[in-house]
């Protein structure tokens, strides 16, 4: 019984050239390796150089193996195949996202340690509803309490803040890279996946952050001796761990949080992708964002955006610190932002500036120039 078969010619223009003798007949082999055909051949080739084109069984398997292989690779059979590389792509998601926790987490820890003095007068000022000056509160606590109480709230500090920064740039890393893949080129495109990620990223984080942001705001302004004290009676007075969510603090820390993230991000990854530009020339990245600076201008952009970010984001955090400090007083982010409005004027949500941004600019420049400095050396990819 004959059947029709898809024949792949071999043809003997690349012998012509070889040998300029009269022709004759040769055996060729169709996909699958089975003689089929004779074509027209010059005569005086030598018997090796025909017994490889007759017995080319291993010539056609070889590409015909990789076409079939490339196949069920995109899902045109061999399913297994397909899921696997997806799962690979899964996981290789995953190790990168907790590699840009752990590189971020270590370089907050780094910040955190150095400027923990300036988060704490900040604090202090924006808690007291009247006017106190940087200095005046700085000299004021040093003199109740001593060159110690600067520090007040470094250990929860870092006990919370770790995980959090971890979760957020781990989440913001991941998301960015698939958002980044999936919209179009260009930078308008870039940047809102930018601005995506850190909304995506510092919402998540948000949840981890505000427990230790409510203890520790609250023993900087002095509510509670110690931590052990400030966890025991928070327990026991307001509810168990709902207290140390607060009635709006969830909600005050997002609005505070995720416009400085986007800001901030915003402005670091557009400073970063001019400086890559002029220096190595476009589109050396995908999606517009670049790579590849000095941990010094790491630091110095990063440094910016902070001061940036901080700008944006004060009244917020104003808010964020009267909701939980004082949760009797202010009851919701609405109530905060009404009664200091009416109350203190509209200056009062620039309280903390100065104390901020001399806490954010330096701990954003030790913090991206540590963080970059964290990801190469764990080899985070992208």
């Amino acid at each position: 019984m004959s059947s029709k078969r898809h024949v792949l010619m071999v043809p003997c223009s690349t012998l012509r050239s070889a040998c300029r003798l009269p022709l004759a007949t040769a055996t060729t082999t169709d996909l699958f390796g089975a003689v089929s055909h004779k074509q027209p051949c010059r005569q005086g080739v030598g018997r090796r150089r025909m017994d490889t084109i007759v017995s080319g069984r291993q010539r056609i398997e070889e590409p015909r193996d990789a076409f079939l292989a490339a196949l069920r690779a995109r899902g045109g059979g061999g399913g297994g195949a397909a899921a696997s590389g997806l799962s690979n792509a899964g996981w290789a998601t995953v190790v990168e996202g907790l590699k840009n926790g752990c590189a971020s987490g270590m370089a907050a820890a780094c910040a955190k340690l150095l400027l923990q003095p300036f988060d704490t007068v900040k604090t202090l000022q924006q808690a007291n509803r009247g006017s106190l000056g940087m200095l005046e509160a700085a000299q004021d606590l040093v003199s109740r309490k001593g060159v110690s109480a600067l520090y007040t709230g470094l250990g929860v500090t870092l006990v919370g803040s770790i995980p959090a920064v971890s979760v957020y740039f781990g989440v913001y890393q991941a998301v960015k890279k698939a958002l980044l893949q999936a919209l179009p080129p260009g930078l308008g495109w870039s940047l809102l996946g930018v601005a995506a990620s850190a909304g995506v990223g510092n919402t998540v984080a948000s949840i981890f952050r505000v427990p230790y942001e409510v203890v520790k705001q609250r023993l900087q302004a002095g509510m509670y001796v110690s931590t052990g004290q400030a966890l025991r009676t928070m327990y026991r007075t307001e509810g168990g761990l709902l207290a140390f969510f607060g009635t709006s603090g969830v909600a005050s820390q997002i609005l505070r949080d995720v416009p400085y993230a986007i800001v901030t991000l915003l402005t670091y990854e557009s400073m970063r992708r001019t400086r890559a530009e002029r220096r190595l020339g476009p589109g050396e990245s995908k999606g517009g964002l670049a790579k590849g600076s000095t941990a010094l201008e790491d630091s110095v952009m990063g440094a910016l955006a902070g001061g940036v970010g901080s700008l944006v984001s004060n009244p917020m955090d104003v808010v964020k610190t009267r909701v939980m400090t004082q949760p009797g007083l202010y009851p919701t982010v609405w109530s905060a932002v009404s009664k200091v409005w009416v109350e203190e004027g509209p200056s009062a949500f620039f309280k903390g500036t100065v104390p901020r941004l001399l806490h954010k600019v330096p701990a954003n420049a030790i913090f991206f120039a540590t963080y970059e400095i964290f990801r190469g050396f764990l080899r985070v990819q992208g």
